[in-house]
């Protein structure tokens, strides 16, 4: 008998950003609860968020609404993974998880800023970030993936990003004199970027 859980975000701490400078980023961060039930091969969840370089985003005093993710019931062993992003053009963001729901998901009617969008994903080994393409403008700056074994008795989900492929960050500005100056910044592949704690409780 699948036993029902409530998945909810506690904190979110970043490394690099996806910016050149010290400057607000500005991310996308994806939940994605991989065969929790019979009829349900994927759950996901998204939010919005401007991070800072090395400031721990706490969501323990916010409302329910902004950290609750899933209430979903969850039979046998599952995954959950979680991906970080950074977009260039975050006015973009919906169009861009639209676009990478509709190659993945067979059935979407609208996706809700930071919402949660169920459906039967077609190709599980690939994730949402993963079909969108190079000139969307986005960067995966971490990743990790979890079991939740059937028997979990824990009330936390740890995860550390790590940087699944190198990644060159460009900036392009003009100095004093009116010319550009071209900024990069490289995060390597394997890198640790990150630590995300989610909160996870059975209901019944």
């Amino acid at each position: 008998m699948a036993t029902p859980y409530e998945i909810s975000l506690k904190s979110v701490l970043v490394i690099e950003n996806g910016t050149i400078k010290d400057e607000k980023g500005n991310n996308a961060l994806m939940i994605s609860l991989f065969n929790p039930d019979i009829g349900k091969t994927c759950v996901v969840s998204t939010r919005h968020l401007e991070l800072e370089d090395n400031v721990e985003l706490d969501y323990s005093k916010e409302h329910y609404k902004k950290k609750i993710l899933f209430k979903e019931s969850i039979l046998f062993d599952t995954y959950i993974e979680v991906e970080l992003t950074s977009i260039s053009k975050p006015a973009k963001l919906n169009q861009l998880l639209f676009k990478g729901l509709k190659a993945a998901i067979s059935k979407v009617d609208k996706i809700i800023p930071n919402g949660t969008i169920t459906g039967a994903v077609k190709k599980s080994s690939e994730t949402l970030f993963d079909l969108i393409e190079p000139k969307d403008e986005i960067e995966i700056i971490g990743r990790q993936e979890l079991r939740i074994p059937e028997d979990y008795d824990k009330d936390e989900l740890h995860f550390n990003l790590q940087v699944p492929k190198k990644i060159e960050l460009k900036k392009v500005s003009k100095n004093e004199d009116g010319n550009n100056l071209k900024t990069t910044k490289t995060l390597n592949e394997g890198f640790t970027n990150g630590h995300i704690i989610l909160g996870i409780k059975k209901l019944n």
